[in-house]
């Protein structure tokens, strides 16, 4: 059995990750995903795993929701104030001030902006594949 690397780089790739669905709680929005997950861990060992996660948008409003779930996300992005981030998130990721999320797929568009996003990784990493550097 392959364990999760415990050191080194690790980091999210929202293309090929999934939007499973879209709730909007008082002011926060949190959109549950199963999301691609890169574990670098120096010259020819980088590994890819599945694992359920929640971005949780505070003082949120959902500006465009998908026709329908799951949304097979083929581009994504997180913008803010402090930067944009497009197609990956650092781990740990937590955007303040102006956010604006969105995510695009073949079943439609999920757009929403807040005041604050972070992810929140929950449950057992699933492994996926290794493959060396190029």
């Amino acid at each position: 059995m392959q364990r999760e690397p415990l050191m080194g780089t690790r980091f999210v790739e929202l293309h090929d990750s999934d939007l499973l669905v879209v709730r909007a709680d008082d002011s926060r929005v949190v959109l549950t995903m199963v999301v691609i997950l890169h574990h670098d861990d120096g010259p020819g060992h980088h590994t890819v795993w599945q694992q359920d996660a929640d971005l949780v948008i505070d003082e949120a409003r959902v500006e465009e929701r998908p026709d329908s779930t799951p949304l097979w996300i083929l581009e994504g992005s997180v913008s803010s104030d402090e930067g944009r981030f497009s197609n990956v998130l650092p781990l740990p990721f937590e955007a303040r001030k102006a956010v604006r999320v969105e995510f695009l797929g073949a079943e439609g568009t999920c757009t929403v902006t807040g005041t604050r996003a972070r992810l929140e990784l929950r449950g057992e990493t699933r492994f996926l594949e290794t493959y060396p550097e190029a």
